[in-house]
């Protein structure tokens, strides 16, 4: 007897009538949605006590994965010998189409070759992600702030483009992320992310900061942002150095040492910082005037 195919949850979502979702299923699903790329640490963060609940974020996606087909995941490569696997977890067919129902825009499609297979780059993707939650969480511990969070996908749908500098075509500048944070008196604070991993050399390094030097002089004001700060992070403590004195270099090289205030750079992780201190603590550099500021400051 032949053997039967293993069904896809797309399949499992049309043979079954979908449940009744809880608002907070619905809630994981329209993150998903606009975070295109997602893991269970990250879901349970925004939404349940973590890492207590752990478990339970994780069994919640897979009922959303295996019952509802509502998700789809990935395996994460491990680095080391041991340890509990991880998966990325992203919206299936089914699961745009059961928020397009529910009047919520969702990306149209994610092609498989946008599912980054180098662990490098995943980590990369994965660590945006944490940096615009920790955003979201600090607007709930401080109501009186709000965010609106345009990930890397959606800035690539709309690339804002610069001078070269080195030569006559133009290039594209894609933050890793944009966040626009209001306070309740009006006060807005626009922030675009560069996460930066290490891996970067010099020769590749400084002409992406001229590009973000650029783009600092105005072609920012695409996103509808009247000033811009552009948030450099990195999860190595000398390697924040070195950015903030090369960074330092093509600011004099330029002659835009009045544009230094809309740079801040800073060593950290999104995760093990938390939220509070990651956006209030004075621990950004401003470069060439080496202060510490608060990211926020200002604006809190």
């Amino acid at each position: 007897m032949p053997a039967v195919p293993a069904s896809t949850p797309e399949q499992t979502a049309r043979r079954h009538s979908l449940r009744v979702l809880s608002d907070t299923e619905v809630a994981i699903l329209e993150a998903v949605a606009l975070y295109a790329l997602m893991s269970a640490d990250q879901v349970c963060r925004l939404f349940f006590s973590y890492p207590g609940s752990l478990r339970y974020a994780q069994d919640t996606l897979k009922r959303l994965y295996e019952q509802d087909g509502l998700l789809l995941r990935s395996f994460v490569p491990k680095t080391t010998i041991g340890g509990r696997a991880r998966y990325t977890w992203r919206l299936s067919t089914a699961g745009r189409r059961f928020l397009n129902a529910r009047g919520i825009p969702v990306r149209e499609r994610f092609r498989p070759s946008e599912q980054p297979e180098d662990r490098r780059f995943l980590e990369h993707t994965l660590a945006c992600t944490d940096f615009l939650i920790s955003a979201a969480l600090l607007c709930r511990q401080e109501p009186h702030l709000s965010v609106t969070v345009r990930p890397e996908w959606q800035l690539k749908a709309k690339p804002v483009r610069v001078p070269d500098g080195a030569s006559d075509r133009t290039v594209a500048v894609i933050p890793d992320g944009y966040l626009d944070f209001r306070n309740d008196t009006g006060q807005r604070l626009c922030l675009a992310l560069e996460w930066d991993t290490g891996a970067e050399h010099r020769g590749k390094l400084v002409p992406k900061l001229r590009h973000l030097l650029a783009f600092a002089r105005g072609p920012y004001q695409a996103y509808g942002a009247q000033l811009i700060t552009i948030a450099l992070l990195t999860p190595i403590e000398p390697r924040a150095a070195q950015i903030t004195t090369w960074l330092e270099q093509v600011l004099r090289e330029a002659q835009a040492e009045d544009l230094a205030d809309a740079f801040r750079v800073a060593a950290g992780s999104p995760t093990a910082t938390p939220p509070a201190q990651l956006f209030g603590a004075p621990c950004w550099t401003v470069p060439l005037h080496r202060r510490q500021v608060a990211l926020l400051e200002g604006l809190r």
